[in-house]
C-alpha cells in the first residue's frame, strides 16, 4: 500500500492561515466542504446493488463503529466515480514513497478528501487497505492514498484514495468500466453454467489463468489488468478472481501478505473462499502455468486450490528449509491490516490427487 503526502504551502489571508493544494487555485476549505458532503450523501442503491456484491464484507462486519462510518465514506466516493461520467479526479504533486523508502515529489490523482473522525493515523490506513482490497469493483484506484491534518477539522486527518491516470477523468473512466463490464458479463455467463460450487471456482480460475500471463503491466495492481489486459501479478489474479467468485455467489476475500525476510520481498496477494461453512485457501497466481505443459494441461493445475493452512503454507519446523519451503510460508503470512480482524482458518482440505490436474472434492 502506497502512501502519500500532498505538498502544501502556506499564505496569510485576513490574518488567518489557510492550507491550499500546490498548483490549486482554491483554499482547502472549498476541498473541505466538498468532501463533507461526498461523505454524508447517501447511495444510490439501484446503482450500488449491481456492483457492491462484486465487493466482499468480511472485514467491515469486525470493524468499529468509527471504522465503519469512515469505510462507508469511501464506499460513497468510490461509487459516484464508478458510476458519475462528471466526476474526475483531482490532481496535484505529492511526496510519494518509493520502494526502497525515500520519497519522490509526482503528480498524482485522487478522489475527494474524506475526515477520519476518532481514528488514528494507522488505523485509518488500516481501513483504507482493508476497503481497497476488499472492493476490487473499484477498479481505478492504484492502492495508495494522500494524508493531510486540518482539511476538514483541526481534529481530524483527511485522506483521499489515488487514482489511475489513465482513469482520472469521469467520461474515460466510464469507457473503461463498459469494457470491464463487457467481459464480465460474458465471464459470469460461463462460471454460471458450471454444475456446483468447486466448478464455478474452477470455471473462475481458469478463465483468469486463461487470459493472462504472470508479468507487470500499466495496470497490474488492478482486476482491469485481468479484464482488460493481457499480463498481471498477485494483485490483479486474486482481485479478478475474488470478483467472479462473489457474482458465483461464492463468499471470497482477498488477503495480502508483506514479509521481509533477509532481504527477500515476500509480498503477495490472494484469496480465501467460503464453502458449505468452511474457508478454503486458492493461489489463482501460483496456478497458473503460463503456458506451459504440466500433466497435459498448459492453461493451470491445481495445488493451490481449495486447500486448507497445513498444505497451503509449509511449516518451516518440519519442512526442509529450502528456497521454496520460505518462499510459500512467507508469501502467505497475512499482513497485520487483515489479522488485526481477522483472518479465517481454513482446517479442511479438499486433497487434490498428485499430478493436481483437477480439483478435489469437499
Amino acid at each position: 500500500m502506497k502512501r502519500h503526502h500532498l505538498a502544501k504551502s502556506l499564505f496569510m489571508i485576513l490574518l488567518s492561515m489557510v492550507l491550499v493544494l500546490t498548483g490549486c487555485a482554491f483554499p482547502i476549505w472549498e476541498q473541505a466542504a466538498s468532501t463533507t458532503y461526498a461523505a454524508t450523501k447517501k447511495v444510490d442503491v439501484s446503482k450500488l446493488s449491481n456492483w457492491s456484491k462484486l465487493g466482499n464484507n468480511y472485514y467491515y462486519k469486525k470493524m468499529t463503529s468509527a471504522e465503519k462510518k469512515f469505510y462507508k465514506s469511501l464506499m460513497v466516493v468510490c461509487q459516484e466515480f464508478l458510476t458519475d461520467a462528471d466526476v474526475d479526479a483531482a490532481k496535484d504533486k505529492g511526496r510519494v514513497e518509493q520502494p526502497n523508502g525515500t520519497e519522490k515529489l509526482e503528480v498524482v490523482y485522487f478522489t475527494p478528501f474524506i475526515p477520519a473522525t476518532g481514528l488514528s493515523y494507522s488505523a485509518a490506513s488500516r481501513v483504507i487497505t482493508v476497503f481497497c482490497y476488499s472492493n476490487p469493483q473499484y477498479y481505478f484506484l492504484d492502492n495508495g492514498h494522500l494524508y493531510s491534518t486540518g482539511y476538514s477539522s483541526s481534529n481530524s486527518t483527511d485522506y483521499a484514495l489515488t487514482v489511475y491516470k489513465a482513469f482520472a477523468k469521469g467520461s474515460s473512466r466510464m469507457k473503461h468500466t463498459k469494457k470491464l463490464q463487457s467481459v464480465l458479463k460474458r465471464w459470469t455467463k460461463k462460471i454460471n453454467k458450471q454444475d456446483g460450487q468447486i466448478e464455478k471456482l474452477r470455471m473462475a480460475q481458469d478463465l483468469v489463468c486463461g487470459r493472462v500471463t504472470y508479468g507487470k503491466s500499466k495496470y497490474s495492481q488492478s482486476a482491469y489488468s485481468v479484464f482488460c489486459g493481457s499480463k498481471s501479478v498477485c494483485a490483479g489474479y486474486s482481485s479478478a478472481f475474488s470478483m467472479l467468485s462473489q457474482v458465483a455467489g461464492i463468499n471470497c476475500i482477498n488477503v495480502t501478505s508483506e514479509v521481509v525476510n533477509n532481504g527477500t520481498d515476500y509480498s503477495h496477494q490472494w484469496n480465501m473462499v467460503k464453502l458449505n461453512g468452511h474457508w478454503y485457501n486458492v493461489d489463482v497466481t501460483w496456478d497458473d502455468l503460463d503456458g506451459q505443459n504440466y500433466g497435459g494441461n498448459t492453461v493451470c493445475y491445481y495445488y493451490y486450490f481449495l486447500r486448507d493452512d497445513q498444505n497451503f503454507i509449509y511449516d518451516l519446523n518440519y519442512q526442509q528449509k529450502t528456497d521454496s519451503a520460505y518462499d510459500s510460508y512467507y508469501s502467505h503470512y497475512a499482513q497485520e491490516e487483515f489479522t488485526h480482524y481477522g483472518v479465517p482458518k481454513a482446517n479442511y482440505d479438499t486433497n487434490p490427487a498428485y499430478p493436481y490436474t483437477s480439483p478435489g472434492a469437499i
